[in-house]
Parts: structure tokens; C-alpha cells; sequence
């Protein structure tokens, strides 16, 4: 029964997040950006710093294919520039272009309006309570993630057996 919960709850919390970025996509399509470049141009634009593609791996979760994709499309629309490091030749750094910065400023009202609705009938307390749920679990699965890679193996049935 206890399984069911948990496939039931992440089954759930999927299809959410499929929905978010359905959501949001259709409201930045007038700006030419996805959600996901969107989230690139924020890491970008705080602290007003340049980042190599690793740091903004690591700041997105994502992969470095992923990253090198989503940034060559930002770079053809003129959001971001790359940069050969200076202290490593092998590494990219990635800096927001002034049009990439239009773009943030343009998008903050299509954000806080999204926000707003998200979050529409929901009490503060109960909010606050899901975050950190959902924060906990990201975190697991983090774990999870490291350990698996750690051991260089998936995950067996005998794994989950606790009795």
C-alpha cells in the first residue's frame, strides 16, 4: 500500500511539473524563450556574474550536453556570450548579453503573474509545509542519485527489501 502512495504522490508531482513548464512556455513563447533558457538567464543575472558552463550545471542540475544545448540557442538569440577562460582554456564562460537582460526585465511581470496564480487558494502555512516537503525530497533523491553513481550500478530489488 505504502508503495502506491509514493508512486501515486511522484506520479502526481510529474505530471505538475509537465504542466508548470507547459504553462510557462506558452506564456514566454511572445519572448522567444522556454522556461528552461529562462532559468539559465536568472542563474546568469545573479550577482550580475559571469558563470562557466560547469557552474551552471551544477546551479540547473542538468547535464552538460543539455547546458551546451540550451546556451547555443540562447548565444544565436544574442541572450548570452561565451568567453574562453582565462584560467582554463578548456572551459567556457558564459556572460548575459544587454538584450539578455532586456529579456529578464521584460519576463519579470509574466513571472510574478505565474506565481500569483500557482499559488492562488493556498494559505501561506500550507505552502511554506509543501516547499520544504518538496525540498526534502530533492534532496533525497540527490542522495540517492550520488549513491547509485557512486556504486556505478541501478538500483536491485533486494536494495529495497527492508524486511
Amino acid at each position: 500500500m505504502k508503495v502506491q502512495k509514493e508512486t501515486s504522490l511522484s506520479r502526481t508531482i510529474c505530471l505538475l511539473a509537465q504542466e508548470i513548464q507547459n504553462v510557462m512556455d506558452r506564456m514566454l513563447k511572445p519572448f522567444n524563450v522556454t522556461m528552461e533558457q529562462l532559468w539559465i538567464l536568472m542563474s546568469l543575472s545573479e550577482n550580475n556574474v559571469a558563470l562557466s558552463q560547469n557552474d551552471i550545471c551544477q546551479k540547473s542540475s542538468k547535464s552538460p550536453a543539455n547546458i551546451t544545448r540550451i546556451i547555443d540557442r540562447l548565444e544565436k538569440k544574442s541572450f548570452v556570450i561565451r568567453q574562453a577562460s582565462l584560467n582554463d582554456r578548456r572551459a567556457c564562460i558564459v556572460a548575459l548579453t544587454g538584450r539578455g537582460r532586456s529579456l529578464l526585465q521584460g519576463t519579470d511581470v509574466i513571472l510574478k503573474y505565474f506565481s500569483s496564480q500557482f499559488s492562488s487558494g493556498i494559505n501561506p502555512e500550507s505552502w511554506d509545509t509543501t516547499k520544504q516537503t518538496l525540498d526534502t525530497m530533492i534532496a533525497n533523491l540527490a542522495g540517492m542519485s550520488k549513491e547509485l553513481q557512486a556504486k556505478g550500478q541501478v538500483f536491485h530489488e533486494d536494495q529495497g527489501d527492508n524486511t
